[in-house]
Order: structure tokens, then C-alpha cells, then sequence
């Protein structure tokens, strides 16, 4: 497999290079890189050399393609970022990096869809994080390497041209199968939720979890008009709230499923993840990363990537691996 994990070091003789990277790794280390064509947000685990690593001693380093000429940086608020499409490069793609439990990341998955050239161009990138025990109360943040300045709150976004003999397109590994017993929508958007309507039968989601036994290991799983799957993940239940907190935001007028449930996690991920070969830039949800157990398993099945809060491929997923395929034309 390709080197991944850099030191210090390493990282900023390849920016001395010129190398426009993308790079996953701690709040400390992030800090000491210098300037250069890159961008970062704070990531503690990855899956590299076939196996999951806890990543707090080196950075988790992807290039983006040397083909790729043209680049620019640009750093959006919450108010900005509906412009995004709109930056993009006519043929090219982007990546974008938003911290954990930030403002954006509460509000881009839910405005998205309604974004101007919405899903027209690919647009990849992921949720930012913390270590899982953040012991030291850390908060996520996005890194912009042009200005060597962290954001707490915001996005970050490489923006990449791509020769005219290229194409680029959004890749989402969905590993789950409905379960095909529950036809679940709701009336409320966003990632705190009181009711479901099960079969056309609104109840408290709370109870129809509790009633039904659910493993909240596994997501909801349904898909947009456009074809885009969207892939939930269960948070935590809120007793108090009387509300299931979600990882991802659920959308009005679409239809969930429960995902089947299987009694192995790490079986069904190996059983079913798949990639394309002219794949780049993969990122891999924190959470296959926990229920499958991967720091205790070998396997050559799942890319080099980092484990990330949260995929996006033009919507914010769970659970999935997100990617970018790269054809020739």
C-alpha cells in the first residue's frame, strides 16, 4: 500500500516540493506545518498498512493528484458557503473540511440540497474531530495552509481544476442492506428528532426504537431524488428530550429504512465494502472504525483513509466510505 503517514517532517519537505495535500492529524501537529497548497482538519484514528491506527503521532497525508495544475484555497462562513458550487472549477472538484459540532456542520448538511448548482460538480470532504475520550475538552477544527490559520467554526475548501482529458466523480460505499420491514419519514429536518411516522403511523422515535429492540449501531438508510444515498447514523438516545440524536441530518419526504442488522459488524464492513481501482482520496467514518473493532484486525479490504466525523459527498453520510473516482475522456 502507498505511504500515508508522515511526520512532521516528512509532511513539510513534501510542501517545500510543491505537493498540494490534504492532511488528517492532531491539533498540535497541524500547528507546526508551514505554509504551503494545503488544507486540514484535526483527525485522531485512520485505517493504513491494513489495519486501524490511533494517529496521534504522525499525520495522515493524501496528494492530490500531480496532474492537477490549478488549485485555490478558499475558506467560507456559515453565510458564504451556498456558494460553493458556484466556485467550483468548470471541470475540476473540491474538497471540503468542516469541524465537528460547529455551527456549519449543524447547518451546511441541512442547507445544502438547496444550494445553487447543487450536486453538479463533485463536491467530497469530511467532518473534522477529536480524540474519542477528548480528555483535554478539545474542540475540532479546519486548517488553511495558504494563511496557516485554524477555524473552529466554518469550511475550508480546496478547490482542484482537472485537465481537460479528466473527469471526476463522488463515490459513496454504502455497506448496509434495508432491512425492508419499516417505511420511516419525517416531518421535522435535522439531527435531533421526537417522531417518526412508521408505515404512516407517527409515534415517538424514541419508543419505536425501545419497542423494536433496535441496535443504534446500525443506521437509516435512504436515498435522494437525485439518486444520492444518505446514510444516518444514531448519536445517542436523549431520554430527557424526549429526542434520538442523529450524526447526520434526516430530510423531509424522504424515506428511510432500518438498516439489517447483522450479528458480526466487522464481517458485514469486510463482506461488503467495495471501491472502484481509479480511486482517490478516500475517507472512512469513525465509526466503522469502533463497531468493527478495526485497531484489533488486519485486512487488505478497506483503502488507506482517514477516519473521519462524518463523510460528505455532497450531502453529509455516516458510516459509509466516500471517494473520488477519476476516469479518463
Amino acid at each position: 500500500m502507498k505511504k500515508c503517514l508522515y511526520t512532521v517532517e516528512e509532511t513539510n519537505r513534501l510542501l517545500k516540493e510543491g505537493k498540494k495535500l490534504i492532511i488528517a492529524g492532531s491539533h498540535n501537529y497541524l500547528r507546526l506545518l508551514e505554509q504551503g497548497g494545503w488544507i486540514g482538519g484535526s483527525a485522531y484514528y485512520c485505517f493504513a498498512e491494513g489495519k486501524g491506527i490511533e494517529s496521534r503521532e504522525f499525520l495522515f497525508v493524501q496528494e492530490i493528484p500531480p496532474y492537477c495544475k490549478e488549485i485555490e484555497i478558499k475558506c467560507y462562513d456559515i453565510n458564504s458557503l451556498e456558494n460553493i458550487y458556484l466556485d467550483m472549477f468548470d471541470n475540476g472538484f473540491c474538497i471540503i473540511l468542516i469541524p465537528f459540532e460547529s455551527k456549519t456542520h449543524f447547518k451546511y448538511p441541512v442547507e445544502v440540497i438547496n444550494y445553487p448548482l447543487f450536486a453538479t460538480k463533485p463536491l467530497l470532504g469530511w467532518i473534522s474531530g477529536i480524540p474519542l475520550d477528548n480528555e483535554k475538552n478539545l474542540k475540532a477544527i479546519v486548517y488553511d495552509g495558504w494563511s496557516k490559520q485554524e477555524y473552529y467554526d466554518g469550511a475550508v475548501v480546496m478547490h482542484v481544476k482537472l485537465p481537460d482529458n479528466k473527469l471526476a466523480d463522488v463515490k459513496v460505499c454504502n455497506v448496509f442492506e434495508a432491512a425492508g420491514k419499516y417505511e420511516l419519514e419525517f416531518n421535522e429536518e435535522g439531527f435531533n428528532i421526537e417522531k417518526v411516522s412508521v408505515n404512516g403511523k407517527e409515534q415517538n422515535f424514541i419508543e419505536f426504537i425501545k419497542e423494536k429492540n433496535i441496535d443504534i449501531r446500525f443506521p437509516l438508510v435512504g436515498t435522494l431524488s437525485n439518486a444520492t444515498p444518505t446514510i444516518v447514523s444514531f448519536k445517542e438516545i436523549n431520554e430527557k428530550e424526549k429526542k434520538v440524536k442523529l450524526y447526520a441530518p434526516v430530510y423531509k419526504g424522504i424515506k428511510y429504512d432500518l438498516a439489517k442488522q447483522e450479528e458480526s459488524y466487522y464481517d458485514m464492513l469486510i463482506k461488503n465494502i467495495q471501491i472502484e481501482d481509479n480511486f482517490i482520496l478516500p475517507n472512512l467514518c469513525v465509526l466503522h472504525f469502533v463497531y468493527a473493532e478495526l485497531q484489533k484486525k488486519h485486512t487488505d479490504k478497506i483503502p488507506n483513509a482517514p477516519a473521519t466525523f462524518g463523510e460528505i459527498a455532497h450531502i453529509l453520510v455516516n458510516q459509509t466510505l466516500a471517494y473520488l473516482s477519476i476516469y479518463d475522456v
